[in-house]
């Protein structure tokens, strides 16, 4: 019941994108401020990801994306969660340094799987800043950053 009431605010909000964002106004929905105030002050103390909270739906996470040393690895990994058919992003502001993840249920991944998933697209992340230059990196990033804050 309560993935549903997430839903029809999510609706009601007017802020649903078909993919995998939903913007959920981090500051001023309920929800958003619920699963805030659930995370641990050292959740992110040994991973970039923490669970945070289970409803009939869903898990959700939160990802640390300071933990990435770097723009473009902060958005490579942002692009490669997308991949993950299990994870939809909650919250579209990269420059708010943790962003918010949910994982439908339904496809019974379990906690600690879904944190190695998260684990290994950094890894990823970091493979390719090494395996780049700083002029292909900032090649990269004006075809690939979607999310930089325009306002």
């Amino acid at each position: 019941m309560a993935g549903f009431a997430m839903l029809c605010m999510i609706f009601i909000s007017g802020k649903c994108w078909a993919q995998t964002t939903v913007d959920a106004n981090f500051i001023g929905d309920p929800v958003m401020k619920m699963l805030q105030g659930k995370l641990a002050p050292d959740a992110f103390k040994t991973n970039m990801a923490s669970f945070v909270h289970s409803d009939d739906v869903n898990d959700y996470y939160a990802i640390d994306f300071t933990k990435l040393g770097s723009r473009y690895e902060q958005v490579y990994m942002l692009l490669n969660v997308y991949q993950l058919n299990y994870m939809t992003s909650i919250s579209s502001v990269l420059e708010s340094g943790v962003m918010w993840f949910s994982a439908k249920r339904h496809f019974n991944k379990d906690k600690q799987t879904v944190i190695k998933d998260i684990e290994q697209l950094r890894k990823q992340a970091n493979d390719a800043f090494n395996a780049t230059n700083a002029d292909q990196r900032r090649l990269w990033l004006i075809e690939n950053d979607k999310f930089a804050n325009t306002k």
